[in-house]
């Protein structure tokens, strides 16, 4: 009985000792890359909800999930650009062929190559070309 007790004991700190330790982590990104196809949807699909689809390629780093993914944008997607430090609101019309993006998905992931998802927030990365 008094094993049982222990060992409960350990394995919720090091329950916690785990999430104290991921706590920190900066969020992870499902995909960063470059716009290389941008899709506006047609009628039938905004009356869905839907803006459109992208399809987003770039290199898969450490934090990145998928170095290419096929995404829907919703009407529920954030879609946010970098201004500097700062972020400000953006819509889908701000999504250019060829701007670098980064993203979280929500919902099921497709696991085909290129995955297939929804994206839950879009940011568009500042510009360093000048």
């Amino acid at each position: 009985m008094m094993r049982l007790s222990w060992l409960t004991a350990l394995l919720v700190l090091g329950g916690w000792a785990a999430f104290a330790v991921h706590a920190d982590e900066k969020p992870k990104v499902d995909c960063r890359g470059s716009i290389t196809r941008l899709s506006p949807a047609n009628d039938a699909a905004k009356q869905r909800g839907i803006l459109g689809t992208l399809l987003v390629e770039g290199r898969r780093d450490p934090g990145v999930a998928y170095d290419k993914a096929s995404v829907r944008i919703t009407t529920k997607t954030t879609i946010e650009k970098q201004v500097g430090k700062e972020r400000k609101p953006a819509t889908f019309a701000d999504l250019k062929k060829g701007a670098r993006v980064e993203m979280t998905f929500t919902g099921a992931v497709a696991e085909s190559y290129p995955v297939q998802a929804t994206a839950a927030a879009v940011l568009i990365l500042e510009d360093t070309r000048k």
